[in-house]
């Protein structure tokens, strides 16, 4: 499953994931539009990776399976996951849950 994600060739168009999260100002917003999962979770991951390699803290609200697959591929890389959240380094909500507690209908 890893290697899917990772090593996609399915992809239109490559960059490289870390100068485009790089540019991002902090305070700015993005929406992303993905065609598939595997799409999805390469941005995904191409931004998780590149703040923690910048030093950053990351928080992210996605579905149950989406966060278990980022730990997957965290994990894979290197990471310490259980070790990131300690530090609140990596903070991912469960969707439903989260927006349960702000969303109204």
């Amino acid at each position: 499953m890893f290697n899917n994600y990772l090593n996609n060739n399915r992809s239109w168009k490559t960059s490289n994931v870390q100068m485009f999260w790089g540019k991002i100002a902090p305070a700015d917003h993005v929406i992303q539009i993905y065609e598939d999962d595997i799409i999805f979770m390469n941005a995904l991951f191409g931004y998780v990776n590149t703040g923690l390699l910048e030093g950053d803290s990351i928080i992210i609200i996605a579905t149950k399976e989406h966060i278990q697959t980022l730990n997957l591929l965290l994990n894979n890389q290197g990471y310490n996951v259980d070790a990131l959240i300690a530090r609140d380094r990596y903070i991912a909500l469960e969707a439903n849950e989260t927006l349960s507690k702000f969303m109204v209908n």
